[in-house]
C-alpha cells in the first residue's frame, strides 16, 4: 500500500469511528444488561462459533472464484486474493445498506483491477440472475417431491382451509412457470438485453 495522506486518515478514521459507534451501543447499557452479556458469552459453544466461521469463509472463497469465472471471458485475470477481499467488503456494505456491497465490490475490482466497472456490474447481474434461477429451480423440485408436506403445513396454520395434492394440476402448473421463463429467455435474448 503506498504511504499517503489519505491511506494515514484512512487508518486513523476507521478505527475511531467503529470504537465511537461501539461505545455508543455499550454506553447505554445498564450494569445488568452488561452482566448478562457476559454470562451469555460464558456459555458460548465456540466450538460451533469458529466452525460456522470457517464455513462462511468457504463460501466466500467460493463465490470469489466463481466471479472470476464470469470475469475471465472479458479477458481480465483478477487476483484471487483482491477479489476474495472484494466479497469481504460486499458484506460489510450490505450491512449499511442494502445491495450497497454489489456496487462496492465492482468499484474495489475496478480500482486495483482495472477491470471497467460497467463490466464489473453486468458480470455482477449475470450472477444474481444465476443465483434466481437457481433458487427457483430448488423451489420448484421442493415443490414437486414435497407437495403432501407443504399442504399439510400450510392446513395447520390455516384450519379452515383443505388442499387435496393433484398431480395435473402440478404438472400444468410447472408447464406454465416453463413457459414464462422460455418466453423471458427468448424475450432477452430478441431485445439482445443478455449481451448489455
Amino acid at each position: 500500500m503506498k504511504i499517503s495522506v489519505s491511506n494515514i486518515l484512512k487508518l486513523l478514521v476507521s478505527p475511531r469511528i467503529g470504537f465511537g459507534l461501539i461505545y455508543m451501543v455499550t454506553s447505554k447499557l445498564t450494569p445488568q444488561d452488561k452482566m448478562d452479556i457476559w454470562a451469555a458469552i460464558d456459555k458460548v459453544d465456540y466450538f460451533w462459533i469458529f466452525t460456522a466461521m470457517f464455513i462462511a469463509f468457504l463460501a466466500c472463497i467460493v463465490r470469489a472464484i466463481r466471479w472470476i469465472m464470469l470475469i475471465e471471458p472479458l479477458g481480465y485475470k483478477p487476483r484471487v486474493s483482491v477479489t476474495i477481499y472484494s466479497v469481504f467488503i460486499l458484506y460489510i456494505g450490505n450491512l449499511l445498506f442494502p445491495r450497497l456491497g454489489e456496487i462496492m465490490r465492482c468499484a474495489i475490482i475496478a480500482r486495483y483491477e482495472k477491470i471497467p466497472l460497467d463490466q464489473g456490474i453486468g458480470t455482477m447481474v449475470t450472477e444474481r440472475i444465476i443465483d434466481v434461477i437457481g433458487i427457483l429451480a430448488l423451489c420448484s423440485m421442493a415443490l414437486f417431491f414435497e407437495m403432501d408436506v407443504i399442504l399439510l403445513f400450510i392446513e395447520k396454520f390455516y384450519t379452515g382451509m383443505h388442499f387435496e395434492f393433484n398431480l395435473n394440476v402440478m404438472i400444468i402448473g410447472v408447464l406454465i412457470l416453463a413457459s414464462v421463463m422460455a418466453f423471458g429467455i427468448f424475450l432477452m435474448r430478441k431485445l439482445k438485453i443478455h449481451e448489455k
